[in-house]
């Protein structure tokens, strides 16, 4: 079989070799307690053979496996992955292999003999999209990216959001330019008597809370799209999804959010007493719902340009989304901080205890959580 580059593969043919990993096999040396290449006609007899790679450099690909001996078993990091049917393709999106790691380890347990296994990246687009650049004159280095799965669905949740972003803007204009105000947004010295700060559960602020868990449903559903999952990957993968199963999952973790945004506010209620800080609990929430607002509609954006467009911008996703996470919500708490500290005047040590209880440990209860 042709396993050169471009060449037809996999089920019927059906899919074009990206990558031949079978030339790339390690065994492991019980003296050495390592991993050495593996070298035909040097190397001892091994019913092991492993390869390393990275997933993030193969998210539009499928890796295909297929022995033609009984038997057979993949591992993935030392885990087994799947007992191998004898002479039958096993097909394993790329991208569902990435809550194991930006750099695997694929290990083939079966013949000794390292002919009789396959272990090849494949793609079932053309050879020519497969091209990774485009170089014209040495001016420009455009990355093609992969179209998110269910792309058009994308584009209906965001007129869903844009339509009611605009409903709330007409029906209660007041409000609408309170939260979406960034002067407003970067004062720090405020009174607890508005209206919006305090009753924190009216109607109106449980309709611009709503928006925010759409926003932050857009979000998560949109780093489903490329292959980065959270909470154990609760739902199904979506590139199998239809249209109206795609929006029920947004309906739901919508609704998932706005029960979250609400334990957020019975959480600050009851830390807000232990520490006799009731009369910063109405403004901190209400700080915390106008910069999520902020946040989420400006970085849900421009994810969603930066996936669909091309760019000479190649982010890596496992930094980047973590450190910016990070400084926006260091930068928040930050907000909440000062604004607490200039709006009521309560001390500052008595303050801090109470952010580390609310906001800074649920940080790391929620990565937990989500990965």
């Amino acid at each position: 079989m042709q396993t050169a580059y471009g060449a037809k593969t996999g089920p019927e043919d059906g899919y074009f070799v990206v990558y031949n990993l079978s030339q790339d096999l390690h065994v492991y040396n019980e003296q050495e307690k390592a991993y050495e290449p593996y070298i035909e006609g040097i190397t001892p007899p091994n019913s092991a053979h492993t390869v390393f790679f990275e997933t993030a450099k193969y998210q539009y690909a499928t890796l295909l496996i297929r022995t033609d001996v009984p038997k057979s078993y993949v591992f993935i990091n030392g885990l087994l992955y799947k007992n191998l049917a004898e002479d039958e393709w096993l097909e394993i999106p790329i991208k569902e292999l990435n809550s194991y790691g930006e750099q695997i380890a694929l290990s083939f347990y079966g013949s000794t003999n390292p002919q009789y296994k396959e272990m090849i990246i494949g793609s079932k687009v053309s050879k020519a999209t497969l091209s990774s650049k485009i170089i014209r004159d040495n001016l420009f280095n455009m990355k093609l990216r992969e179209q998110l799965a269910n792309f058009n669905v994308y584009i209906i949740l965001l007129l869903i959001i844009f339509t009611f972003l605009t409903l709330l803007s007409v029906i209660n204009p007041k409000a609408f330019n309170e939260y979406f105000n960034f002067q407003d947004l970067l004062t720090v010295k405020i009174r607890d008597t508005k209206l919006l700060i305090s009753k924190p559960l009216n109607q109106i602020n449980i309709t611009f809370l709503v928006l925010l868990s759409m926003l932050s449903s857009f979000f998560y559903l949109l780093l489903r799209g490329k292959g980065i999952y959270m909470f154990q990957n609760q739902f199904p993968h979506t590139e199998v999804l239809s249209s109206f199963s795609f929006l029920f999952i947004f309906l739901k973790v919508t609704l998932l959010c706005v029960a979250g945004y609400l334990g957020k506010y019975f959480l600050l209620n009851i830390a807000g007493n232990l520490f006799g800080l009731e009369k910063s609990i109405n403004i901190h929430y209400f700080k915390v719902i106008q910069f999520n607002l902020f946040a989420f509609f400006i970085i849900g954006i421009g994810l969603y340009a930066y996936f669909i467009t091309p760019s000479s911008l190649n982010l890596n996703l496992g930094f980047t989304l973590p450190l910016m996470g990070f400084l926006i919500y260091g930068l928040r708490t930050a907000l909440v901080y000062f604004t607490i500290l200039k709006s009521t005047g309560i001390q500052s040590v008595y303050l801090f205890a109470y952010l580390c209880v609310v906001e800074i440990l649920p940080v790391f209860i929620g990565i937990g959580f989500a990965f």
